[in-house]
């Protein structure tokens, strides 16, 4: 039920007083709840920062964005490490000290430097295989808690 489905389970998650915002290049078939908002819109254009929902702050960052996959692996790699830069810069931009951020990556060259850099932002940064995730995919999730400005 994608794109669109970590929208709804977030929103459920926050309940009524949370606000949800959520940014995708495809647009939504699905309604979306009061507390949520979303944006059409891709990440990596140039004017990114002008975004409405960047003039607020919030508690959590969640990057589910994946590249289009070309079977290349390093290519691959880079366009996922190429967004997960571009959602830690949105992080710097929106989450509130102590809050946290969850960034879904592909395994491959360079991947170490981001956690690294990632490290330097946070209190503690894991790496997580969701059981959903299929057999043999490189993606994985760095969750990473307490935001340390």
């Amino acid at each position: 039920m994608a794109p669109g489905s970590w929208l709804l389970y977030l929103s459920q998650q926050v309940g009524e007083k949370g606000q949800v915002v959520g940014v995708d290049i495809v647009d939504l078939r699905i309604d979306l709840p009061q507390n949520t908002t979303f944006i059409l819109k891709n990440v990596l254009d140039e004017d990114w920062l002008d975004l409405a929902v960047l003039k607020e702050k919030y508690n959590l960052v969640v990057s589910d964005m994946a590249p289009s996959t070309t079977g290349i692996h390093f290519k691959d790699v880079a366009d996922s490490l190429e967004l997960s830069h571009r959602a830690l810069e949105i992080v710097q931009a929106v989450l509130v000290k102590g809050g946290h951020f969850v960034c879904k990556i592909f395994e491959g060259e360079g991947v170490s430097g981001f956690v690294k850099l990632v490290e330097q932002y946070f209190e503690k940064v894991k790496r997580y295989h969701p059981q959903a995730v299929r057999k043999g995919s490189k993606e994985f999730y760095l969750v990473a808690k307490n935001y340390q400005l």
